[in-house]
């Protein structure tokens, strides 16, 4: 149970990658109000919470702010993924974000055991299956963070993560990007950064 809801969304990753398509654009068709946050409602019968200022609303207090046009909107393969992004053809971006945190008993440790320990779960393997490519500190939006990278194949196709993690008091944030290559390539790097300078938390 130590991993069961710290980062359960690694295996919706895991589906994402082994098959989903990325998710055609959808028509706002109107708009609402819930629970005082605007959402769009689309031509899909979905809805999603609405860009204002620039900054999309991800909830408990985070927003991603100012992303590229080229970076494709995809519906989240399942509700713990907050946001979902295409980045070219072989690069994708995941934000997360839970209400639990440092206050209910997460360490940096317990998080990096979890993310290798979901990995191999996703490949029903076991974390021997998963390679860390690299742990170093970071920062999301001026707070300490912790980015984990590593890799792992499905069937025959391999695929790096990078996952950066703020753990607050009360919540957990997760900025993912993830792509199909045998290494963590300079391109990933690049990109994940750029993916995580877009990403706002407020107190």
């Amino acid at each position: 149970m130590r991993c069961a809801r710290i980062l359960p969304v690694l295996l919706g990753l895991a589906v994402l990658v082994s098959g989903a398509a990325p998710a055609s654009a959808q028509e706002v068709v109107g708009t609402a109000t819930i629970e005082g946050r605007a959402v769009e409602l689309l031509s899909d019968r979905t809805w999603r919470y609405a860009v204002e200022d620039g900054c999309r609303d991800l909830g408990e207090g985070v927003s991603f702010c100012d992303a590229p046009e080229e970076w494709s909107r995809t519906q989240p393969p399942n509700a713990d993924i907050a946001a979902s992004y295409r980045i070219g053809a072989r690069h994708y971006g995941q934000l997360v974000v839970e209400p639990v945190g440092t206050e209910d008993g997460l360490t940096p440790e317990l998080v990096r055991e979890a993310v290798i320990e979901n990995s191999a779960a996703s490949i029903d393997g076991t974390a021997e299956a998963v390679e860390t490519i690299e742990t170093k500190p970071a920062e999301i939006d001026g707070r300490a963070a912790e980015t984990i990278v590593y890799g792992l194949a499905f069937d025959d196709m391999e695929v790096v993560y990078a996952n950066t993690v703020l753990l607050l008091p009360q919540r957990t944030v997760q900025v993912v990007t993830y792509g199909i290559a045998s290494g963590y390539t300079d391109a990933h790097r690049a990109l994940h950064a750029e993916f995580v300078a877009h990403t706002k938390v407020s107190n």
